[in-house]
């Protein structure tokens, strides 16, 4: 994962001062549940509770600080995104509680053009926890032999090799379909959460996308990639924030639900920010990989 320091909580860096963090451990925590209904209006931010159970902290508390937060990719198409703050505040309620079981206050901020009514007990998203270290070089075309990272398509067409300025390959990029650029449209009526039954309800989110129209300013729109992606049980991915690392300063991001959990096998949904001009849309999405090991 690249160490430069993207902008407010997108980092996801290990800095130096922080505590160590074993080599091999990837923890990915249990969902953030809310524990009571929630509506939150287009262009809203708020705080919504959540009850805290074991499963959702890491073994050793004292790296809680360091875990990110990815919102689940269903919601982040309907234009919920959970706050990258939100281990900090976790950190700072289990320091104040100290129990097994608490509540505390997450922060969610509706980035979408439609009202979504979210159900209590329905889980946006999940804390993960790793060392910062990612495959590279050699490491990365070995798991590309072996099946453990597959795709579907052409190298050098749909997908390719990424490499760093010192020119080591540091993850793969993936060609983004332009025949799927899609958006969900400002309506009176809210999106009812209740009525998506499982982790990728993508026929339901079909239903409501329509194309993105024509834009030179950053918007919120969806897509996917062109390749169908596979990981095996063993590789988790991290997608890169930033969808032009080269550039330092830029206008171009994926949306806060980066993580891809070992074991998933399609065409992978991307929530963007960015142009959807001709001209300036981005045409590939960087994916970096680690070990799915955990303790």
């Amino acid at each position: 994962m690249s160490r430069e320091a993207y902008s407010g909580f997108y980092q996801l860096g290990i800095k130096e001062e922080q505590l160590s963090i074993p080599d091999g451990d990837f923890w990915i925590g249990s969902d953030l549940k809310i524990s009571h209904p929630l509506t939150l209006k287009p262009g809203s931010a708020t705080t919504v509770n959540i009850d805290i159970t074991p499963d959702n902290l890491p073994e050793n508390t004292r790296l809680l600080r360091q875990a990110h937060v990815s919102t689940r990719s269903i919601f982040m198409q309907l234009g919920v995104e959970v706050g990258q703050e939100t281990s900090e505040i976790l950190d700072w309620t289990l320091q104040g509680e100290g129990t097994n079981k608490m509540q505390a206050a997450i922060p969610l901020r509706n980035v979408g053009s439609r009202t979504v009514k979210i159900p209590k007990g329905m889980g946006v998203g999940s804390l993960f926890l790793w060392n910062g270290r990612t495959f590279s070089n050699g490491d990365i075309e070995k798991l590309v032999d072996t099946s453990e990272i597959r795709m579907s398509g052409e190298e050098g067409v749909d997908w390719r090799y990424y490499k760093e300025s010192d020119g080591v390959a540091s993850g793969i990029q993936y060609r983004i379909d332009d025949r799927f650029r899609k958006f969900i449209d400002s309506s009176p009526d809210p999106i009812e959460m209740s009525e998506f039954s499982s982790r990728h309800d993508r026929n339901k989110i079909d239903r409501l996308l329509v194309d993105v129209p024509e834009s030179e300013t950053a918007i919120d729109w969806i897509t996917q990639t062109k390749s169908e992606i596979g990981l095996s049980k063993n590789i988790n991915a991290i997608i890169e924030h930033n969808l032009n690392p080269n550039k330092k300063f830029f206008n171009e991001l994926h949306r806060n639900s980066l993580l891809l959990k070992g074991g998933d096998d399609w065409r992978i949904r991307l929530e963007l920010f960015s142009p959807t001009d001709e001209d300036s849309v981005p045409r590939w999405v960087l994916l970096r990989f680690a070990a799915a090991t955990s303790r």
